[in-house]
């Protein structure tokens, strides 16, 4: 038999209640303390799902590396490699003198295709456009710091028959460990 200090038995399948609201509140409250969302977090949501489009085959990052730190924490190279089906794309980015980043990219299999950048910094975007050589390299000079996703184009007559346009994922430019 129950005391009578004994609280009621909880009523786990009963209805959402006051209670509930009031603990949950709490734990939001304590969450959004110690580990808030980051400032640009809906912005980066929504660019990201700007790209996950059925018009695009969508690529996966396959590998990513930093390479080469300099002295002065400014000289590097970061690589991400991109894979679909029908492309690979591979890029480096690394600092440029004047402060800006540089990419350098190589598409496989190898062929002439409109590569486009688009470079999102809060709510400025930038797109940057160039065409790849035969050889699938192409580069891009004076890119922004932010958040970056390639397209890949067909381009007719390209030895790279692409049925559609292909997408990376969203990435930040630079990464990370290298702000």
């Amino acid at each position: 038999m129950a005391s009578r200090s004994d609280p009621p038995p909880a009523d786990h399948d009963g209805p959402f209640d006051d209670l509930d609201v009031s603990i949950l509140s709490a734990v939001r409250e304590l969450y959004e303390l110690i580990d808030p969302p980051p400032a640009e977090l809906a912005e980066i949501i929504t660019f990201a799902v700007e790209t996950q489009s059925v018009e695009f085959e969508l690529a996966s990052i396959i590998e990513q590396q930093s390479i080469g730190m300099g002295v002065r924490g400014t000289d590097f190279t970061d690589t991400i490699t991109f894979g679909s089906q029908p492309l690979e794309i591979r890029i480096a980015i690394s600092i440029t003198a004047a402060g800006s980043l540089r990419v350098d990219g190589w598409l496989a299999p190898a062929g002439v295709l409109r590569v486009e950048m688009v470079v999102r910094e809060g709510q400025d975007e930038r797109t940057h456009e160039t065409m790849s050589d035969e050889g699938g390299r192409f580069v891009i000079d004076d890119v922004s710091f932010g958040w970056m996703r390639l397209r890949v184009h067909p381009v007719p007559g390209s030895a790279v028959p692409l049925a559609r346009p292909v997408a990376t994922p969203v990435v930040k430019l630079p990464p990370s460990d290298q702000e």
